[in-house]
């Protein structure tokens, strides 16, 4: 009888553990298998979807138990995400397929209210937990707050992730990848961003309407830009851009209105149309050795495009900026060949081109090109830019040639004069034909019609400055 008792008692507890077990086991998340259903928390405060065993991805935050979120006094203002949630590993906040439908987990987030006395309190910063890996669409937009902390575990940051919020600055980490399309975009407070040294793409518009960013430091990490990346960012006053870069989409800082100089290194080979378009301030521009294409209007500096509503349609037309500064385009000692990049369009500019590439000097003169100088030394250290100056024009560098007739030019210096090309005798007399080229002193000019010439280049070579005069005269013809 006893050893029947021994059985019975044995089995009643392996019964006993069993049902526990169940019992522990189903009310266990961390058993809980990856699914597409949207649980709410045991505080009732976030919604949540199993990933795996131990991750979850966090999908909305009930705004009406907000004051749950401050870890401690309410008062300070900052708020902690939770690294775990009923026992899981957050690991992604937010959606991550890109839908821009999807409305963010702390969309229009504006304050925190206090449970005691219902008055809202401001946001001043907002932590993200280490262990997060990705930030999705729409996840922070339009929240009110001065700061947001991302950790060192972040990779990606989604569509529309920061737009319109009021953060101040942002410092993102190395281990951040990539940035999605509007990601910052129409952040109109954000004045600082600290980049990552392992950013490898920027998004479409990232970063477009930043009006109050004032340095833009890309790192050579980044091999990838989206179009419009740092569009009508109008207090931009420094760009630096990093050696990992070959292409500017169209429009990467189109509007940047308050952009001063740029210097493209080396491993840019195209850039796209309007990117510089706008840029009304940008003095200095000086292009890479190894450029192959130039989009249209990329550096129409002096025009910007202007919306007008007729008919309830919106026309889209370009406006000239009266107060546009010229722009100086300086093309490198290595760069020798600029007859397929279009430069030639461009009239608000001065060329700065070494004085011994030949090549690019008589492409200009060839294509009646006046608005160039030329200068002595390396581009990199280029301490005698302007030393030797091509033909100025009245309007500021402005040349147009229609039909080989070429606008009036006169020089900047009023007191060059007239060139006298009257040496020789009748016994030796000389016929000037139009479309050939002659010499007058150290110059050489090409006849363009029966008043007008082209400057064409110098047969001094040891001229340290060229003066070009208003006229040229071969006989007893002057030549404008």
């Amino acid at each position: 009888m006893s050893s029947i008792h021994q059985i019975r008692s044995g089995i009643l507890l392996f019964a006993v553990v069993v049902a526990v077990s169940v019992c522990v086991f189903s009310h266990n998340p961390m058993y809980v298998k990856a699914d597409d259903t949207v649980r709410t928390s045991e505080n009732g405060v976030w919604s949540y979807i199993v990933l795996d065993e131990t991750k979850i991805r966090i999908t909305a935050l009930d705004n009406t138990k907000t004051e749950k979120l401050f870890d401690g006094n309410i008062y300070t203002g900052i708020v902690t995400i939770p690294s775990t949630i009923d026992e899981y590993q957050v690991y992604e906040i937010g959606d991550v397929n890109g839908d821009s439908s999807t409305k963010g987990v702390f969309e229009n987030l504006k304050g925190v209210k206090d449970k005691a006395d219902g008055e809202g309190y401001p946001i001043k910063q907002l932590v993200i937990p280490y262990g997060v890996v990705t930030l999705g669409t729409n996840c922070f937009k339009n929240v009110d707050c001065e700061e947001i902390i991302i950790p060192s575990s972040v990779k990606t940051i989604g569509v529309s992730c920061f737009q319109d919020s009021k953060i101040l600055r942002i410092t993102l980490p190395d281990s951040l990848e990539s940035i999605g399309e509007l990601a910052f975009g129409r952040c109109n407070s954000l004045g600082e961003v600290n980049f990552g040294k392992g950013l490898k793409e920027i998004g479409s518009k990232a970063f477009m309407w930043c009006t109050s960013l004032t340095a833009v430091n890309i790192p050579d990490s980044v091999i990838t830009l989206g179009e419009a990346v740092f569009a009508d960012c109008t207090a931009v006053t420094s760009l630096t851009i990093g050696s990992g870069i070959k292409e500017l989409p169209a429009s990467s800082f189109y509007g940047c209105s308050s952009l001063e100089s740029v210097v493209l290194p080396d491993s840019v080979v195209s850039i796209g149309s309007n990117v510089f378009k706008g840029c009304s301030k940008l003095s200095d521009i000086t292009l890479s050795g190894s450029i192959q294409t130039i989009g249209n209007d990329a550096f129409l500096t002096n025009y910007i495009g202007v919306s007008s509503s007729e008919n309830g349609n919106t026309i889209w037309h370009d406006e000239e900026i009266e107060d546009a500064v010229k722009l100086g385009i300086t093309i490198p000692k290595e760069l020798t060949d600029v007859s397929t990049l279009n430069l030639t369009v461009y009239k608000n500019v001065t060329f700065k081109v070494y004085e011994g590439n030949s090549t690019v000097i008589n492409y200009f003169t060839n294509n009646s090109v006046t608005n160039y100088i030329t200068y002595s030394g390396s581009s990199d250290n280029n301490s005698d830019k302007g030393e030797n100056t091509g033909t100025k024009t009245e309007d500021g560098g402005t040349s147009k040639t229609e039909g080989g007739t070429s606008d009036d030019t006169t020089p900047e210096d009023k007191g060059q004069g007239t060139a006298d090309n009257t040496k020789s005798t009748s016994s030796d007399k000389v016929e000037y034909n139009v479309g050939q080229t002659y010499s007058s002193g150290s110059y050489t000019y090409k006849l363009l019609s029966k008043n007008t010439a082209s400057f064409t280049g110098i047969t001094n070579k040891k001229l340290t400055r060229v003066n070009i005069p208003a006229t040229v005269k071969f006989d007893k013809t002057s030549y404008k």
